[in-house]
């Protein structure tokens, strides 16, 4: 935080720690430019940190006037859109959802202002899009980066070795850096990190998740068909008085339109769940780099 932010810096070398304003300045200010981006631990599951995740989106993230006006086709030509609530109303749908009264609309709004009760024509669809990761796929080892600054001051050096290897789990990290000291190690680590990365060959992964489906009995082939079209690995079934509850990885770019799906192959009989369960390799992933 104190590397990339100068007054949170300044602070921090004065005091040893930052305030809880500068903190949320510096985030704010470093989220903007994309040198930062603010991670929260939740779940959408169970509905767990939702609350924390909305009160950071209002203090970190851009607002409307934040950011350059839209850009976009429009009858062979750009248009610019920009964020005014008494401008037309322009909106993207990015994501609907059936239930039971009806289907239900998301709607991101670029201009204008919508009301409970108005009627939009020509709401087009967005297409889905998940969010993909890279691993180590090959690493490297004896990385050296010597860490040197010297601006004024007693100045600043580390000397860091690294060796990167993947691993199926991640192990404990402990830091006993404290002070001046300490930081100057963390910083060598993370710039020593990242060029480390840039050596190995890296493998794409894509979201995953465990779809448990309940269907009837004389759904079940096409139920498991339509699972395995969509790369889908069953792990387990169970009868239950005339249903299957069927357990299976599912890769969540897959999973788009798989209710209207469902409804059609058991006649409006099955339902299902999901729960993200992490990555997996994607479909034709070839590692990328070559490691040194």
């Amino acid at each position: 935080m104190a590397e990339l932010h100068p007054i949170a810096l300044e602070e921090f070398c004065a005091e040893s720690a930052l305030s809880a304003q500068t903190l949320a300045a510096a985030l704010r200010d470093l989220t903007r430019t994309g040198e930062g981006v603010v991670v929260l631990c939740g779940s959408a599951y169970r509905n767990r940190g939702i609350e924390p995740l909305l009160d950071a989106v209002v203090a970190y993230l851009p607002s409307p006037l934040d950011v350059p006006a839209v850009r976009g086709p429009q009858g062979g030509a750009v248009r610019e859109q920009i964020a005014d609530p008494v401008a037309p109303f322009a909106a993207l749908v990015f994501k609907v959802n059936s239930t039971a009264t009806g289907r239900l609309t998301y709607l991101r709004v670029y201009s204008g202002t919508i009301r409970k009760g108005d009627a939009v024509l020509d709401a087009g669809v967005g297409r889905p899009q998940v969010a993909y990761r890279e691993t180590v796929a090959s690493g490297v080892s004896g990385l050296l980066y010597r860490h040197v600054k010297q601006d004024g001051g007693t100045g600043q050096f580390a000397h860091v070795v690294l060796d990167v290897e993947p691993l199926e789990t991640a192990p404990d990290a402990g830091d006993n850096g404290g002070g001046a000291v300490g930081f100057v190690f963390r910083t060598a680590g993370r710039i020593a990190l990242r060029e480390a990365l840039r050596a190995c060959a890296m493998v794409l992964l894509e979201p995953v998740a465990e779809v448990t489906a309940t269907v009837p009995d004389d759904a079940v082939g096409g139920v498991l068909g339509d699972m395995a079209a969509r790369r889908g690995r069953v792990s387990g079934s169970t009868a239950r008085a005339g249903t299957v509850v069927i357990t299976a990885t599912v890769p969540l770019a897959e999973l788009f339109g798989y209710a209207t799906r469902l409804r059609s192959r058991t006649q409006g009989r099955g339902t299902f769940t999901t729960r993200a369960t992490g990555y997996a390799p994607a479909p034709g992933a070839v590692p990328t780099g070559t490691p040194r």
